[in-house]
């Protein structure tokens, strides 16, 4: 591999001498040397991985394990069992040192809650294990979709990551429709890697394997291992079958056309058309392709969005595209801007379902003034500046954010915050 370096070097030096006084700084990926150092990453991670799994307990092993430490416990007590330290040294010497020390060392016995006798319990010990075993296999399972060995996934990286996850995760391989429907596999793969990359993406579109393998998403993901789901635990499940086709589902509603694409149009029927046009034509351009539509990945975006407001990646997510002049911050003005709208359409569906007459012809008062509106929200946020609002002020509280967001973009946000108003003063 030197040997290749130095000779690109000094092909490089021939083009243009001055590289012999300026040191070359740039090299571009994908050249020889570049090659020769991807296929060395691949064979030190490879036999890294390997390693990895040969410490991993096995299914037949950690059942040995659950027998082991049920013959130590010294309380004979049904889901209370104990076990003390000489017997906990006992069953971690049933298992090669290697495996065992992964899993049976004194600093993990001294963190665990005792009881009087210094007794830990077997059920929270072997729980443990289980959890540090799956941790473990996630990690491994992960690193072997890091295309550039850097530590970090691309959304290709994780969308061959969830293509072969379908394989052994039971609640997926045992369904059909994953195996003979290339589009919905298609499908479910974009929705799936969508949620990873929303709720743990860098600003570079990455996700860093570390800090993603013990993350709720992936929790969440490896809940399909188990076939006997309930009905209403699929469904609040987002990485499941019916979880998956219910979103596509709503996409499709929304696609008159059948494009695959929505347009601003047919996009404010979502949620009974209870968002505000300044807000969509907003949305359209921040996170809209270039001829003015949307697909189906940047819905996906908005619908976790929209249905997790109380987490910091929503808010960042809405914030962008509250904040139309990119200065970083929300001011009376753009909340004005925006909530002139929301009062448009609330006179527009308060003149659709009364009739005209009973409003005393064209008149309709309206349920707040703007201003009222802006000191409430200033009220709420109490931003640090105390002028102009900023995402770490809507960040601080997220039931706060998640309250101003609503009131400024969806009509029965702004109903419920307005009963929860007269709730509060009655």
């Amino acid at each position: 591999m030197i040997n290749i370096e130095h000779e690109i070097n000094e092909q490089v030096v021939q083009q243009d001498k001055s590289y012999k006084i300026i040191p070359r700084f740039f090299f571009p990926k994908g050249g020889p040397s570049d090659k020769v150092q991807q296929a060395f990453s691949e064979a030190v991670k490879s036999q890294y991985l390997t390693f990895c799994q040969s410490k991993l307990f096995t299914s037949e092993e950690l059942d040995k394990v659950w027998e082991f430490l049920l013959e130590k416990d010294k309380t004979q007590e049904e889901g209370n069992e104990k076990i003390n330290y000489t017997g906990f040294k006992e069953v971690r010497n049933q298992f090669p040192e290697f495996k065992a020390k992964e899993y049976f060392n004194q600093s993990l016995f001294l963190r665990l809650p005792k009881d009087d006798f210094g007794r830990i319990s077997i059920p929270v010990l072997f729980n443990h294990i289980l959890r540090k075993a799956a941790l473990v296999q996630n990690r491994i399972a992960l690193m072997k979709h890091d295309s550039d060995n850097d530590g970090f996934l691309t959304e290709k990286d994780l969308e061959r990551y969830v293509d072969n996850s379908i394989d052994y995760l039971t609640g997926l391989h045992t369904n059909p429709i994953l195996k003979t429907d290339k589009n919905f596999r298609k499908v479910y793969i974009e929705t799936s890697v969508r949620k990873f990359l929303f709720f743990h993406a860098n600003n570079n579109g990455k996700i860093c394997i570390e800090d993603f393998v013990g993350s709720k998403e992936m929790v969440e993901f490896n809940e399909l291992q188990n076939d006997d789901l309930s009905q209403e635990e699929e469904m609040n499940n987002w990485f499941s079958i019916p979880s998956v086709k219910s979103v596509n589902d709503a996409f499709v509603q929304l696609d008159f056309t059948r494009s695959g694409l929505l347009s601003k149009n047919e996009f404010s029927k979502f949620n009974a058309n209870s968002l505000t046009s300044t807000f969509i034509n907003r949305m359209f351009q921040e996170y809209g392709l270039k001829n003015g539509k949307l697909d189906y990945k940047s819905f996906v975006d908005f619908l976790l969005a929209f249905e997790n407001k109380k987490t910091i990646p929503s808010i960042k997510y809405f914030f962008k595209i509250l904040d139309n002049s990119k200065t970083g911050m929300i001011t009376p003005f753009v909340i004005n801007y925006y909530f002139r709208d929301m009062l448009k359409k609330i006179r527009q569906n308060a003149k659709s379902s009364t009739p005209q007459n009973s409003l005393g012809g064209d008149e309709f008062e309206d349920p707040v003034k703007t201003a009222d509106i802006v000191f409430e929200i200033y009220s709420m946020v109490k931003p640090s500046n105390k002028k102009d609002i900023f995402l770490d002020d809507l960040i601080k509280s997220l039931e706060v954010g998640s309250t101003v967001i609503g009131v400024l973009i969806d009509v029965h946000e702004f109903w419920k915050y307005e009963q929860r108003e007269e709730q509060g003063g009655s």
